[in-house]
């Protein structure tokens, strides 16, 4: 790893960090933690697949900053797990709910995202 790409992994890091904890400040009174948690994942996992398939010239110069770094923590699993932990230890059964539904979001967000990506570079080349 260059220094660069360490200086963007922790740039796109910090940044990733300040916009989850701004969704969390902004929508903390209207949204409880588990909303606020599928949207933020389901935001960054469909930016993440539209990441992977869009075709741009910097986009190996800057894939430590936006992936690695900026998605990475702003998409966090040890939220993830922390919330579906609490809530297994409560109500296992609602637990196994979440956590079927936490992933199927991610999924589905991710295949939306990827899909919406081939779409634009079929677009682009036609």
């Amino acid at each position: 790893m260059t220094k660069r790409n360490l200086l963007f992994v922790v740039v796109g890091g910090a940044l990733g960090a300040a916009c989850r904890y701004g969704v969390d400040v902004v929508w903390g009174v209207a949204l409880t933690s588990y909303v606020r948690l599928l949207f933020i994942n389901g935001i960054g996992t469909f930016v993440l697949g539209l990441w992977t398939t869009v075709e741009v010239p910097w986009k190996e110069r800057w894939h430590p900053l936006i992936a690695t770094g900026f998605l990475s923590s702003f998409t966090t699993m040890s939220a993830v797990h922390v919330h579906l932990l609490e809530r297994t230890l409560d109500e296992p059964l609602l637990g196994l709910i979440l956590f079927i539904f936490i992933f199927f979001v991610g999924f589905i967000s991710a295949m939306l995202g990827l899909v919406v990506g081939d779409l634009c570079k079929r677009r682009r080349s036609s």
